[in-house]
């Protein structure tokens, strides 16, 4: 695919200044499907299983998607000349207003250090999970602009079941803005704000108020006393009500706070819970710079596993290791229905245990580590659990649709067997 961006390179970011001067109170973080061709999806994760295991014969995949229709939005949004954006070049045709991209080889990860008047942003575009990955940074100069567009970045995500359009004062401004329920990733890692609604679908004037400080920040959980109250999690939790907000998992991890009907969130609790938001965008960015130039930090080899020898230190570790997967089936339980594994699971014999753990072998020439057996097999099975829920979703689009291609390589080019 042509690069979507003619832009600097990464190490042309100015990231000194950058920390320096900019001062981040909001951040946001969207991920959606990329809608790759038939044949290039159904390919792609045995590419990447082929890399994952022999790194060194199998190049990485590559997944290239085309955020034109984003930039697109956004340029209409605000009456910018989209030809001017995709350059990446400052220019915007708008005045006191800048964007300068940075990307990768031409390609995710895509960094944008925007200007809009006063204010400054951070835009990133990058591939996590072959989801792509919008993250969004604003100053308090900025929130006006971030208000603006944060709709556009969530809508490559499956449309919410919830929204409501308040009023929220930016400045000598009124914006309407459209605040909703965003449905939970596996991978979002900053926790949630649970709001309950009551029968109408209506909150009160104290919820509202809330939501206009929070909106676009850390993950809003908006939805009935049936649905905020299901899933694994919630039987130890008090049921909330009607017009009644948790925070969840966000200002301690692990740890609730709940307010009633009628008790608004304090300005400091606002500044904390807003200030989380920015440390996920952070981490989210962070994660897809590090992959940039160093993959293997982002990403190590999972399947190498450094022990002892010992028939019953292998046993113990195989165990440990059963339980980390079983305990991901938390990830997979939703309001409708939850995945579940009998007892035959969590005591499997120590017997079928042994012999599944990664050992050596020779590949190439070379002394690598074969897979784990106990974690291709738990992939496959939430693999499936993933697939069901695509087929069960496949009949609802996200707003705005991202397409993209993906380079499937076979061995890599200077791959030579050492052994000959």
């Amino acid at each position: 695919m042509t690069p979507f961006i003619s832009s600097y390179s990464l190490q042309a970011f100015p990231t000194e200044k950058v920390l320096r001067e900019f001062k981040a109170v909001r951040g946001l973080v969207a991920m959606g499907k990329i809608e790759l061709p038939p044949d290039t999806a159904e390919l792609l994760p045995l590419s990447q299983k082929n890399h994952q295991h022999d790194p060194l014969a199998w190049k990485k995949p590559q997944i290239n998607p085309d955020i034109s229709p984003l930039i697109r939005t956004i340029a209409e949004r605000l009456g910018y000349d989209p030809a001017l954006l995709a350059e990446g070049k400052g220019e915007t045709g708008k005045p006191n207003h800048d964007w300068v991209a940075y990307s990768h080889q031409g390609t995710c990860p895509l960094l944008v250090r925007w200007r809009a008047g006063q204010g400054s942003l951070l835009l990133s575009a990058s591939i996590f999970s072959n989801d792509l990955t919008l993250t969004l940074l604003t100053d308090e100069a900025g929130l006006e602009t971030y208000l603006q567009v944060a709709d556009i970045l969530l809508s490559i995500e499956t449309p919410p079941e919830w929204s409501q359009t308040l009023e929220i004062p930016t400045g000598n401004t009124i914006q309407k803005v459209t605040v909703s329920s965003q449905k939970n990733n596996p991978f979002y890692i900053a926790g949630s704000i649970k709001v309950c609604l009551p029968a109408d679908r209506q909150l009160n004037a104290v919820r509202q108020q809330d939501l206009k400080q929070l909106g676009f920040g850390i993950r809003l959980n908006i939805g009935t006393a049936e649905e905020i109250n299901a899933g694994e999690f919630e039987k130890e939790r008090k049921p909330l009500k009607p017009n009644c907000l948790r925070i969840q998992d966000v200002l301690v991890e692990g740890e609730d706070l709940d307010f009633g009907p009628d008790e608004p969130l304090s300005l400091s609790i606002i500044k904390k819970i807003n200030g989380a938001s920015v440390k996920m965008a952070c981490t989210f960015m962070t994660m897809a710079l590090a992959e940039a130039f160093n993959p293997e930090v982002a990403m190590p080899n999972l399947y190498n596993f450094d022990g002892k020898e010992s028939l019953d230190v292998e046993v113990e570790e195989r165990k440990m290791q059963l339980q980390q997967l079983t305990n991901r089936k938390f990830f997979y339980s939703r309001p409708k229905g939850r995945l579940t594994f009998g007892p035959g699971v969590y005591e499997t014999p120590p017997e079928i245990l042994r012999h599944t753990r990664p050992v050596a072998k020779m590949s190439g020439g070379d002394v690598g580590a074969s897979c784990d057996l106990l974690k291709l097999l738990f992939e496959y099975i939430y693999g499936l659990v993933n697939e069901t829920e695509k087929s069960a979703e496949s009949a609802t689009k996200p707003k705005l649709i991202i397409k993209g291609e993906a380079q499937l390589p076979s061995l890599a080019a200077q791959y030579e067997d050492t052994a000959k």
